[in-house]
């Protein structure tokens, strides 16, 4: 893959990368023990965030993180959820998937292939801004399992 087609080749990009792993491991600290989800309540928020573990192996983490309502008919909706990639040797994390109740949007459209540098940008963008509203929030509370 040509360096400038992946995501983590510019100094930028590593920044953020591991901003956002570090706000993770704020947000919950044993996140790279887990092995089931989780909620929490953050005060503002009128429904729980959810954390799963997708899938976990040596040096790599997928997790996703929601905020999950529930509509008038007891469906739970998540919006925004998004699919998360930690490399916890290099405390780096990268938003992957972002979908919301209008759309979804992949950053690597292709399975092996290179990231939709566009996408990559504005769904990373997205996430470490949703990851400061909850840190911002004084009342984030561990509630359960999920």
């Amino acid at each position: 893959m040509a360096p400038y087609l992946h995501p983590f080749a510019s100094e930028e990009s590593i920044e953020r990368a591991n901003c956002i792993f570090q706000k993770l491991m704020r947000f919950a600290p044993d996140l790279l023990n887990l092995q089931q989800g989780i909620k929490f309540e953050v005060e503002g928020f009128f429904a729980p965030i959810c954390l799963d573990v997708i899938d976990s192996s040596e040096g790599y983490r997928c997790i996703q993180l929601s905020h999950c309502w529930t509509d008038d008919a007891g469906n739970h909706i998540p919006d925004p959820d998004i699919v998360i990639s930690l490399y916890p040797d290099w405390e780096l994390a990268e938003a992957r998937i972002h979908k919301d109740n209008f759309s979804i949007e992949v950053a690597y459209p292709m399975k092996g292939g290179p990231a939709d540098m566009k996408v990559h940008q504005t769904i990373n963008i997205f996430l470490e801004r949703w990851l400061d509203a909850l840190l911002s929030k004084e009342n984030v509370r561990r509630v359960g399992e999920a």
